[in-house]
């Protein structure tokens, strides 16, 4: 939240954030909280000039930090090489978030729709606040598609 509103006040429009800038500097600062070797994990990032305003920016902002985090941190264990790949665009009234890293996957006992873990539990209600939808795909590692509207400022 807090890289959120330093791009507010470095912005002209103080209503919206570009989130391509947004999604690298998160990264980058996951990746070294983390303590991760910026050579073994590898980010894809496709933002392509998406702004988001603020009521949007932030959930989105957070589910992505969980993402991220869980996969530097579980995704690929023991000095495992891999590469996160994170796609946002517009598609008429919706956003559609991808985001795919090609790690160990999640376990097959995680029931997504029961699940205690925080962390799950965190996005699915994020998803919620964005009025979007989630989908989740194990196969070849993790991927989530979420898609929502613009919410309205």
């Amino acid at each position: 939240m807090v890289l959120v509103h330093e791009l507010l006040y470095q912005s002209e429009d103080l209503a919206r954030i570009d989130f391509d800038d947004y999604l690298k500097r998160l990264a980058h600062g996951l990746v070294r909280s983390f303590g991760v070797d910026a050579e073994r994990v590898k980010f894809n990032i496709d933002i392509r000039g998406v702004s988001l305003g603020v009521d949007s920016a932030m959930p989105c902002g957070l589910i992505l930090n969980e993402l991220i985090s869980n996969s530097l941190k579980y995704a690929f264990p023991d000095g495992r090489e891999g590469e996160i790949d994170i796609q946002l665009k517009k598609e008429g009234d919706w956003y559609i978030l991808t985001y795919r890293d090609n790690g160990v996957g999640l376990p097959e006992d995680i029931d997504l729709e029961a699940t205690e873990t925080l962390g799950i539990r965190l996005i699915k209600a994020l998803v919620d606040e964005l009025d979007g939808e989630l989908e989740v795909d194990r196969d070849g590692g993790t991927t989530f598609k979420i898609k929502f509207p613009e919410l309205k400022e």
